[in-house]
């Protein structure tokens, strides 16, 4: 005789069991997407100043070799404030 649920383990556990990895996972998803939006947010940052001329770059005080240390330091200290990553307008 084989069954398909564990016999040994409670029957609150064998039931709660789909719903903790359904979550779980749902979880990890949501977790993937928002390291993937921050991500995008940073290359389309990143872009936008490379495409910029000296003259302006220096007019927000950023030289060339400052912009991606610099975002990185605005997206994190963003994130430390509001708990949530930038929006994409």
């Amino acid at each position: 005789m084989t069954m398909s649920e564990n016999p040994s383990a409670p029957i609150g556990a064998q039931t709660l069991a789909p719903q903790f990895w359904g979550r779980r996972l749902i979880a990890t998803l949501m977790r993937l997407w928002a390291h993937y939006l921050k991500w995008r947010i940073e290359q389309q940052a990143i872009t936008h100043l490379r495409s910029m001329s000296d003259a302006q770059l220096d007019d927000i005080g950023l030289v060339r070799s400052q912009i991606e240390p610099a975002l990185c330091v605005y997206v994190d200290a963003q994130q430390l404030r509001t708990g949530r990553l930038l929006s994409v307008r």
